[in-house]
């Protein structure tokens, strides 16, 4: 998954997101309807997401490298099988 922005093609948008992808995290889990107070339902849609980080400090750099200077994020299992059961590349957003 490639990470977009208006500001800069290569980060997410979310500064939250580009702190734990950019330390070499995995898009874990996306959990919907996570925050319904108003200013989660503003904020993201009520979706909030889980990072996950690998106890290899290697793979972590891998992984960091690959979003820092190209933008890929590492999702987990979750995150594929969401993609593949919509047949469509699933992009980050704001809520992240």
């Amino acid at each position: 998954t490639q990470a977009k922005n208006t500001n800069n093609r290569a980060k997410a948008f979310d500064p939250v997101a580009n702190f734990h992808l950019g330390n070499g995290a995995v898009l874990h889990r996306i959990n919907w309807h996570a925050n319904l107070e108003d200013s989660g339902l503003e904020q993201s849609c009520g979706i909030m997401v889980n990072y996950l980080y690998d106890s290899s400090s290697e793979a972590r750099e891998v992984r960091q490298k690959a979003y820092t200077c190209h933008g890929h994020i590492s999702v987990g299992q979750q995150v594929e099988e969401l993609d593949a059961t919509h047949n469509t590349k699933w992009r980050p957003t704001s809520s992240l």
